[in-house]
């Protein structure tokens, strides 16, 4: 939809933007897809001033100004549509609007705030007058504050100034329009009388304030004060544990499979750990928003708590890995990424160091008090219906809503769509992280588990869309209509080539910034072909981190602003799950690049089994004679720099998010 934006006296539209300001929740409420034309009067206007009625502050009288200089410069220009109070000036304005609507237009809606308000207001009553109701000019009308009366352009020809009254010619607006001010407003009146002249049942808009000094005010469902830090706390707490555990035990896992003395099956504690991590993202997420966010967040956390303390007593790897199956299905990292992101950083560090100083075992178990220590405080101090106002319900009631919650939830569920996604994302990444470990790429394990994935993402796609083109009674596990927001696809494109970024240089969990992360990337690849660590190495990672970061960030934060609030949290975890996928596809084709490198470089020096052992553990250089060593060096320096140039080009791909994302301003400035 087009709409004519027309400000109030004495303001601008373009010099501070002070329209657009004005109107930013509106505009951000009707979303994206609709474009504004904003209209800059012709006259030049004193910055306006309201003036408050005068009322009692403390037991004194006191005169209040509300002031549009607070968002314009003091020696930026302001402008009117007309001069109130001159019919030659009000006459020229109205033929202004009429040139606006006839040589831009046509226009879907019209918005007007103050003076701008009363002009919209007056073309419309006038227009019906002439033209009757049997076709509408717009399909809706907004008016900010109205100031006065519609003006009588018979009058206007005739040099006088005169308003039409409602009461004697009626309700002549016949399209849905929505009438805005405050209950403080000085025109207060002028704008509830304006609402006279349209034929909309609902005479009382949504906004205005009718909240006395006398009346309740009720809790919106907000936390505040000491709630607000007990319950960031806590938050802030689960989402660290949830990213030191993706990478606590990559440090520390040689120690944990000599341990156990099953050094076969090391990936797999790894593996087990992604595949319900990443498997169940969406489900979760789904399941969030049926459910309240608090009974999906404890239980969670409690999971994810009493599987850590699993993992810590595990006396065989095959416990440990069924252990960290059901850790990572706690998927709270789903609600928030910036914690998340230290937790990353942290866990390679101090799962190293708790390896090497003590046991393993504290890997896991320093999860089970701080874990626990979170569930409390969120128990605690997040209400029962958070992040929504409180429930009215009583508790009987609520009882027999839940009953009634669960049967609704077994009769709608999206069990097929989770069903489809579960098993699609299962044996992607078992099929991504066994090839070329336990699996050559042309076994048939692995071949036959990325055709079943592939089958089963088609038949998840396939189904998703005939939910929503047979618009079944179903909550859909992918709502389609994200498929058709471009904006969303380029950020969960965003989303899936900063994975690779974020995961390859495992001792330097990488930042963002698509341009800062091909440059530090690519830079750094070239010094990455010597055996030793120079300082220009550093300062390359340091500009492909900044970049990352940044780039991970901005996509974070536009995900929820370009989709509706229903869908901002699955569209979160959809971002979420494409990240993780990413990095395991990434990390599976770097490894074939270490692979076959190595194999290719080194087996006219060495045999087949120690080519095998080095790739299991590079710990074995150390058995070589020096001569040897300084080979093998050479040959993985060569590789990582391969590595890393495929990094490099993951981040290069992040440009066609960028195009994808990249939309023309939906805001356009005119001036008579």
């Amino acid at each position: 939809m087009r709409f004519l934006c027309l400000h109030g006296i004495g303001s601008n539209s373009q010099a501070s933007n002070t329209f657009e300001q004005q109107t930013a929740a509106i505009r951000y409420e009707l979303g994206t897809q609709h474009t504004y034309d904003f209209v800059e009067g012709a006259l030049p206007w004193e910055s306006c001033k309201a003036d408050l009625l005068p009322h009692i502050v403390e037991g004194v009288l006191t005169i209040e100004y509300v002031a549009i200089k607070n968002v314009t410069n003091m020696d930026e220009a302001t402008f009117t549509f007309c001069d109130p109070e001159q019919p030659q000036s009000c006459r020229q304005a109205a033929r202004d609007i009429e040139g606006y609507i006839k040589e831009e237009g046509p226009f879907d809606g019209i918005i007007g705030f103050s003076l701008g308000a009363t002009m919209a207001l007056s073309w419309l009553v006038n227009w019906y007058q002439a033209n009757g109701s049997d076709v509408a000019p717009f399909k809706v009308a907004v008016f900010f504050s109205n100031a006065r009366q519609p003006y009588d352009h018979d009058a206007l020809a005739m040099d006088r100034i005169a308003y039409l009254n409602s009461s004697q010619i009626g309700k002549v607006i016949d399209m849905p329009t929505a009438h805005i001010w405050g209950s403080a407003d000085p025109q207060a009146e002028e704008a509830q009388r304006a609402v006279d002249f349209s034929m909309s049942e609902k005479q009382t808009p949504e906004g205005v304030s009718e909240t006395t000094s006398e009346d309740p005010i009720e809790w919106d469902g907000a936390l505040h004060g000491f709630p607000l830090y007990l319950g960031a706390l806590g938050l802030g707490l689960a989402l660290f544990l949830t990213g030191i555990e993706a990478t606590i035990v990559s440090t520390s896992l040689v120690t944990i499979t000599n341990d156990l003395d099953d050094f076969g099956r090391s990936s797999w504690v790894i593996t087990s750990y992604l595949l319900t991590y990443t498997g169940f993202l969406m489900i979760w997420s789904k399941i969030g928003d049926i459910w309240r966010v608090k009974t999906t967040l404890l239980v969670s956390l409690f999971m994810f708590t009493a599987f850590s303390g699993g993992c810590g007593g595990a006396q065989s790897l095959s416990q440990l890995i069924i252990c960290r199956a059901f850790q990572g299905y706690d998927t709270i990292s789903s609600v928030a990424g910036g914690i998340l992101s230290l937790g990353l950083v942290l866990g390679p560090l101090i799962g190293g160091a708790v390896a090497e100083k003590g046991s393993w075992r504290w890997v896991f178990l320093c999860n089970v008090p701080a874990g626990a220590f979170s569930w409390i405080l969120l128990l605690i101090v997040l209400p029962a219906n958070f992040p929504n106002a409180p429930s009215t319900q009583t508790a009987s009631s609520q009882y027999k809503g839940a009953g009634m919650k669960i049967k609704t939830f077994f009769r709608r569920a999206d069990t097929l769509g989770a069903l489809a996604l579960l098993t699609a994302s299962s044996f992607t990444i078992a099929a991504l992280q066994e090839g070329n470990f336990d699996y050559a790429w042309s076994s048939g394990l692995v071949i036959s588990f990325l055709v079943i994935s592939g089958i089963f993402w088609i038949a998840f796609l396939l189904w998703e869309w005939f939910i929503s083109k047979k618009d079944l009674d179903i909550y859909a596990m992918f709502p389609w209509r994200l498929a058709g927001n471009r904006i969303f696809l380029g950020a969960a494109l965003g989303f899936f080539t900063t994975g690779l970024p974020m995961t390859i240089p495992f001792c330097y969990v990488a930042l963002g910034g698509i341009v800062l992360q091909v440059v530090g990337l690519f830079l750094f690849s070239e010094t990455a072909f010597s055996t030793e660590i120079s300082a220009a190495q550093y300062g390359y990672l340091v500009l492909a981190g900044l970049g990352t970061g940044t780039s991970v960030a901005v996509f974070y934060m536009m995900v929820p602003l370009v989709v509706d609030g229903k869908d901002q949290s699955i569209a979160l975890s959809t971002g979420l799950q494409l990240r993780m996928l990413g990095g395991v596809l990434g990390v599976a084709a770097s490894t074939t690049i270490l692979h076959n490198y190595l194999r290719s470089r080194l087996s006219a020096t060495l045999d087949p089994d120690q080519v095998n052992l080095l790739l299991s553990s590079s710990d074995a250089i150390g058995t070589f004679s020096p001569y040897i060593q300084l080979q093998i060096r050479q040959a993985y320096s060569v590789a990582y720099s391969a590595q890393v140039k495929l990094a490099g080009g993951f981040s290069v791909a992040q440009l066609l998010s960028v195009a994808m994302i990249w939309k023309r301003s939906n805001v356009r400035y005119l001036k008579r």
